[in-house]
């Protein structure tokens, strides 16, 4: 965005002698833009080998499983892929997540995703992305089995 700001003096229609400075600003084509904001990605590494969603150290935001570890957050794209599942998991939630998206790729093991004790609510705003050769892929359920 440019915006600049103009200096200006005028001589006043009553008096004679010019006017202190005003101050104008100046917006020719202040154009303003949506951003559309979009999160990280999180793939789950099982790196505690605890599968609880909140346990920081099963995140990584490498899709090899390098990486900062890190809970996903509301806007983050989640992914459970070959490079982080090789059997079956079950992982408790343990909390209510809010994401962007859910995505299973490569999981031929399968994944099932559980309350942790308790129902929990998962919101999606993106929606849940199966791809070919994905495993099953089970939501639902208040225990770990």
């Amino acid at each position: 965005m440019y915006c600049d700001v103009i200096e200006t003096s005028y001589a006043s229609p009553i008096f004679d002698a010019p006017m202190k400075p005003r101050h104008l600003l100046f917006l020719p084509l202040c154009l303003l833009s949506v951003i559309t904001a979009s999160g990280a990605g999180r793939y789950w590494d099982n790196s505690a080998a605890r599968s609880n969603w909140v346990t920081a150290a099963n995140w990584s935001a490498d899709a090899l499983g390098a990486g900062p570890d890190g809970v996903p957050a509301a806007l983050d794209d989640v992914y459970f892929n070959v490079n982080s599942l090789t059997a079956a998991q079950t992982v408790s939630l343990n909390s209510a997540p809010s994401l962007n998206t859910l995505n299973f790729t490569g999981t031929s093991g399968g994944v099932i995703l559980r309350g942790g004790g308790t129902n929990r609510i998962l919101t999606l705003a993106g929606g849940i992305n199966v791809a070919a050769g994905a495993g099953a892929v089970t939501i639902g359920g208040s225990t770990n089995q």
